[in-house]
């Protein structure tokens, strides 16, 4: 199951416009992507208060994984979050080792 909160979808649609993704994802895929996720998702609005990542921008996310009980957190942010390794006993990893973990064995 996919788990996110209102925290995330707000820096997803704020994410998304930066100037450097503005060529990689089209409005119109911006929009499908978020009511897909808007419908496929988890939304959890109550979050925990925590205080793991030397980056308080990721706390939230970090709360919406432990508030979901995730088995896993994805993350490019390898400087802070995959720094981490772990938190409350849920692996973060990278989209790369997602993505390996998701491939059929040879």
């Amino acid at each position: 199951m996919l788990i996110t909160s209102a925290y995330q979808l707000d820096e997803l649609r704020r994410v998304v416009n930066y100037s450097r993704l503005r060529h990689r994802i089209t409005p119109e895929q911006t929009a499908a992507l978020l009511d897909n996720l808007q419908i496929k998702a988890s939304i959890l609005e109550k979050l925990p208060a925590v205080d793991f990542s030397p980056d308080p921008d990721d706390n939230p996310i970090l709360a919406t994984a432990i508030a979901g009980a995730a088995d896993i957190i994805v993350s490019g942010d390898k400087s802070h979050m995959v720094a981490l390794e772990q938190v409350e006993g849920i692996p973060i990893i990278t989209p790369r080792e997602a993505l390996a973990r998701l491939e059929p064995p040879p």
